[in-house]
């Protein structure tokens, strides 16, 4: 081992090898993250190729001194303390007392006694045997046993059983969170001056454990990534100045995984890896240090472009963005490759897809080329030259103002784009008129029946943020929300516009195919479950829907009956629902008349038991919903 604790490896191994009992322990001290349990562990192991022996307990959580001898145990006689074994406690707790000599009363007798359960287990002698062995209790900070009570335990080990004992500890949260501190300092400092005779403060070593992190990865491609980069994230790691070995081992493991969701042919893209590896980097340490939270990657394109017009920020609260860009001078946090909300997702719920994934990487300028579209390059302005910015704003201009977009979502985009220049004075033409102009593009969408072709079930905040993998310009401006206000309105009304096309349709289904009828009206997890909360029965012709039930055969007539048995269960959708209840009794009635017709045949019994067992009860389930809340006074 080789690195900034090297004069700590050395003294370890003198104390390990002292033959005579030492007298004393070994406190190793740091904060969290510096790799104190990483550096004992590799100290342990190169005692026991020596042929030393040692048991190690973390204290984390540990509330009883109980458990930590039932942890020594198991390390002792892992045979004996397997489930197969069923040893009891009683005999466990001896054995071990016996095995350690453990004399917690301080009489100079051994707490159990060995004769009394040792031969009859015919163990080998090195497993009754610990005279040698180096103790080893590491995260005393978190243990949850009283501080003063488990030292003196601990204690016990060095003075009367004549143990190695080292003690890992961050020393600073022992003595931050303690009550009546005065006091406890002052306990604290005497058990430590006759326990502890050695105290070392273990500084991190990046280059040992980055070395170590990497060979425990398990897929090739990110091992070659992170050893081809070593340099590179030592940068990162030491920029972020958390020192915290930890994050960095788990920032690690989770771009390990996140490769997962980029394509091969994206990988294959020169540079693009170590790109998406600084950005993660970057964002994984100020998040799992607290600097920053997922939801504030959504403003660093925002507060970018802002920053570049507001020089005049001394008496500004810093922003997230200028807190984090401002560490990492050499690396540029503007264009993240990624659009936000993937890595919102990602570091906040832990998902992400290689589609989407793929599709923002597609408008990086990784794959920038002559066919990318001129808004996409626009989009990328700071990247551009003069000659280019010009070209492509001219082309932009005369395709949005010749309404040669019909993509929502670009038009949003060119918009957003639009409002930014403006901004910064660019384009002559004002944010007003921007947005006036955007409005009536919206309006000439709705009358050529292209607004409605985009609904999905895609939380609507996501339609605010991005599009395409990239994120909008201007999207927390007055007049980037009043647009997109306004396309909410005509939306909804090209929609309904549209429930008599639709209702067409599912009517269609009821023979066609009864099973996506289902899948349409009743909440389910698909993609083809659109209308579970919209009353699209009442822009259906009752008569026209009886006929089309009635002429379909036995079982899809099943089908449909079970759709509007469930479709009605769910009184947080009933609400909206409402407004079917008219329907619903001009549909029985109507029924109820079609019977008739085939009374004395077994399609007419078919009827009555449709009608009985789940349109009547279904219409019920609605006159009960709606009663209830007329009943109930205003809150």
């Amino acid at each position: 081992m080789v690195g900034p604790n090297l004069h700590i490896e050395e003294f370890l191994e003198y104390y390990y090898s002292f033959e005579q009992e030492p007298g004393y322990a070994v406190l190793l001290k740091g904060k969290w993250g510096t790799g104190k349990t990483w550096f004992i562990n590799q100290t342990l192991n190169s005692f026991a190729q020596k042929g030393g022996k040692y048991l190690y307990v973390s204290l984390y959580g540990i509330t009883s001194f109980e458990e930590i001898e039932d942890e020594f145990f198991k390390q002792l006689h892992p045979l004996l303390s397997s489930k197969s074994m069923a040893l009891t406690g009683k005999i466990a707790k001896g054995l071990l007392k016996a095995t350690l000599k453990i004399d917690l009363d301080s009489d100079e007798k051994a707490d159990g006694s060995l004769s009394a359960q040792a031969p009859d287990l015919n163990l080998p002698d090195y497993l009754t045997n610990t005279s040698g062995f180096v103790v080893v209790f590491d995260d005393l900070e978190r243990a949850s046993i009283n501080l003063e009570s488990l030292l003196g335990y601990i204690n016990h080990y060095v003075e009367h059983q004549g143990y190695k004992v080292i003690i890992v500890a961050n020393e600073e949260e022992i003595l931050a969170h303690q009550e009546k501190q005065d006091d406890f300092k002052l306990a604290y400092r005497r058990i430590k001056e006759k326990l502890v005779g050695k105290t070392f403060e273990i500084n991190p070593d990046l280059g040992g454990a980055l070395v170590n992190f990497i060979s425990e990865i398990k897929e090739d491609s990110a091992q070659e990534l992170y050893n081809r980069n070593i340099n590179l994230i030592s940068e990162i790691y030491e920029s972020s100045k958390y020192q915290n070995l930890r994050h960095l081992k788990q920032a690690l493991w989770d771009f390990e995984r996140f490769l997962s969701f980029v394509s091969a042919d994206a990988s294959s893209k020169d540079g693009l890896l170590d790109h998406l590896l600084k950005i993660f980097l970057i964002l994984s340490f100020e998040m799992k240090s607290g600097s920053i939270l997922p939801q504030d990657i959504s403003n660093f394109k925002a507060a970018y472009l802002s920053g570049l017009l507001d020089r005049d920020s001394k008496n500004k609260e810093e922003t997230p963005y200028q807190r984090v860009s401002k560490k990492y001078k050499n690396i540029s946090l503007s264009d993240l490759l990624i659009e936000e909300s993937i890595w919102i997702d990602f570091f906040d719920k832990g998902c992400c897809s290689e589609e989407l994934v793929q599709e923002s990487l597609e408008k990086s300028e990784y794959y920038r080329t002559e066919n990318t579209p001129d808004w996409v390059r626009l989009w990328h302005s700071m990247d551009l030259s003069d000659d280019e910015f010009t070209s492509a704003l001219e082309s932009v201009e005369k395709d949005f103002y010749d309404m040669k977009y019909s993509k929502l979502g670009v038009i949003r985009h060119v918009a957003g784009i639009f409002l930014w220049l403006s901004k910064i004075d660019l384009i002559k033409k004002t944010r007003r008129e921007i947005l006036e102009f955007s409005c009536s593009y919206i309006d000439w969408l709705k009358e050529n029946n292209n607004l409605n072709l985009e609904v999905s079930n895609r939380p609507r905040f996501r339609d605010y943020e991005s599009w395409g993998g990239l994120g909008f310009h201007e999207k927390e401006s007055g007049e980037f929300k009043e647009l997109n206000k306004y396309i909410d309105k005509l939306s909804e009304q090209a929609v309904i516009e549209d429930y008599p096309t639709a209702g067409e349709e599912l009517i269609q289904l009821i023979s066609y195919d009864p099973d996506l009828f289902y899948r349409k009206v009743v909440l389910c997890n698909d993609s083809d479950n659109i209308y579970y909360e919209i009353p699209i029965f009442q822009y259906i012709d009752a008569s026209t829907f009886v006929e089309a039930f009635v002429s379909a055969i036995p079982s899809s007539r099943n089908t449909i009956c079970y759709a509007f048995s469930e479709r009605y269960k769910f009184d947080n959708f009933n609400a909206s629902l409402i407004p079917e209840l008219d329907w619903l009794r001009d549909m029985i009635k109507l029924l109820e008349e079609k019977r008739q017709l085939f009374k004395g045949k077994i399609s007419g019994y078919q009827l009555q038991s449709y009608i009985n067992t789940y349109f009547r009860p279904a219409m019920e389930e609605l006159e009960q919903f709606k009663a209830k809340n007329q009943s109930q006074p205003d809150s």
